[in-house]
């Protein structure tokens, strides 16, 4: 059986709550089932560093906080239609719009998990 792909999209990688805790369940993640795959909105910061350590792709959309960037977006949406996931979980509420813009512009929609709207 082939792993389940993981894209979790998230604001930023330093050291937050929401991304402390990302970092936690990556590094307890059975990736015999599941294959991770970290994309931060804004830099990778000194905690997707340690996330690349543990063997798990973590990269950059460049995008700065409170500035929208449609560009960024159409490279969120290309990453996703040439390697899409199978699920992507809602896990920072504040990028919840960018996951949904970019499932629908990539004609691929992955299940979001999790959340409110």
């Amino acid at each position: 059986m082939k792993p389940i792909k993981v894209l979790h999209i998230i604001t930023g990688l330093y050291n937050g709550g929401a991304e402390m805790m990302l970092y936690r369940l990556l590094a307890h993640t059975n990736r015999t089932h599941i294959q991770p795959e970290v994309v931060s909105m804004t830099e990778i910061g000194p905690l997707g560093m340690d996330i690349q350590e543990l063997g798990i792709p973590a990269r950059s959309l460049g995008m700065h906080r409170g500035i929208p960037n449609p560009i960024a977006m159409l490279r969120l949406a290309r990453w996703i239609r040439n390697d899409p996931p199978h699920v992507i979980p809602n896990l920072d509420t504040s990028s919840r719009s960018n996951r949904w813009i970019s499932s629908r512009v990539s004609r691929r929609y992955p299940r979001c998990l999790g959340g409110s709207s």
